[in-house]
């Protein structure tokens, strides 16, 4: 299950408000549509639990194995299902579905599908996992590296250059200052350690550097 530094409670909110609305037009293409979707939704969710509680071993005595809906609806079906559960990204939810055994037709319009209806919005997500871990003293390079690392391109999204605006030298300079503060290194070399430790959060060379010489501390010490 997904942390919840990697869905923060912001885009949960926003995606739980709008998984009520999954069904509706332009959502489902009709109501026969609409209620297969919730059905579908419904039974992979009574399938989970019964999974967890070990149920689902003794009914498989008692009836055949359902064949799993691939197609697109069922595809759609599950998005809903994991999506009800946490926020996920275009990309985690298209490898996951992959991994499942959908074909990529089926994955390719469940997404689509998913998108319009606000189930999967990428950059809702990209900026409440931005504001998120900003405030746990982590660089702007840091930040995009993680989201390019879940299929997002930021740079492509208006918030993120007001993002970047928002944090400039001084700016980045006092967030890593205020966390090298609470976490100097009691190593042999604690200046070389605390150096790595801000490069690794996403802070550049020169904040890195920067805040090195504040603690009277050496990159070679």
């Amino acid at each position: 299950m997904p942390s919840v530094d990697d869905h923060p409670e912001a885009a949960a909110s926003l995606f739980a408000d709008n998984l009520s609305e999954a069904a509706a037009s332009p959502c489902a293409n009709d109501r026969h549509d609409q209620a297969a979707s919730q059905d579908d939704a419904r039974d992979m969710a009574s399938l989970s639990s019964e999974a967890r509680s070990g149920k689902a071993k003794h009914a498989s005595k008692d009836r055949p194995e359902a064949t799993p809906d691939r197609s697109p609806e069922g595809a759609f079906a599950r998005v809903v299902v994991l999506v009800s559960h946490a926020p996920r990204t275009s990309a985690d939810l298209k490898a996951r579905l992959k991994r499942e055994g959908f074909p990529n037709e089926s994955i390719d319009e469940a997404i689509t599908r998913a998108t319009a209806c606000l189930l999967v919005n990428d950059e809702v997500y990209a900026e409440a996992y931005a504001r998120s871990r900003e405030g746990r003293g982590i660089g702007i390079d840091r930040i995009r590296r993680d989201l390019k690392a879940k299929g997002i391109d930021v740079g492509m999204f208006p918030f993120w250059e007001e993002f970047v605006a928002e944090h400039d030298a001084d700016e980045q300079f006092a967030q890593a200052l205020a966390w090298a503060q609470h976490h100097i290194p009691t190593s042999k070399h604690p200046g070389k350690s605390l150096y790595e430790a801000l490069l690794r959060r996403g802070f550049s060379p020169s904040v890195a550097f920067k805040v090195l010489s504040r603690l009277d501390l050496s990159v070679y010490s």
